[in-house]
């Protein structure tokens, strides 16, 4: 693990819960934003877990290969990105849990092809 942080990026690790009768609202500002944050510099991937016991808690996981400080200063800061914080707000139980965590690089990361699409029907 010789390479520093900033040269294989972050992992944002996200945690939310959303008011009863809310998700589907709240689905709505995440996939506008998420269509665009795709696009910018340094996104790699990102994927959406529900918990199983509380459908309404929320964690999501978003690879970027930029630095953590880059990424905040230059993509949570954009319009669309706070515009989608600012419309969800109302819509969490509580606070939103962030964390950043390093990236251990590509030894450490390993995906079957196909696993991000969707089974055959």
């Amino acid at each position: 693990m010789s390479a520093s942080s900033t040269e294989k990026g972050f992992t944002l690790f996200v945690e939310v819960t959303i008011l009863a009768g809310k998700l589907d609202e709240f689905f709505k500002h995440y996939d506008s934003m998420l269509h665009q944050i795709t696009k910018e510099k340094g996104f790699l991937s990102i994927e959406v877990f529900r918990a199983e016991e509380k459908p309404n808690q929320l964690c999501w996981v978003e690879n970027w290969s930029v630095s953590k400080s880059w990424f905040f200063e230059n993509i949570i800061t954009k319009t669309y990105i706070q515009q989608y914080l600012k419309a969800t707000e109302t819509l969490c139980d509580g606070e939103r849990s962030v964390r950043g965590w390093e990236r251990l690089g590509a030894n450490y990361a390993i995906a079957n092809p196909g696993v991000y699409q969707e089974p055959n029907a």
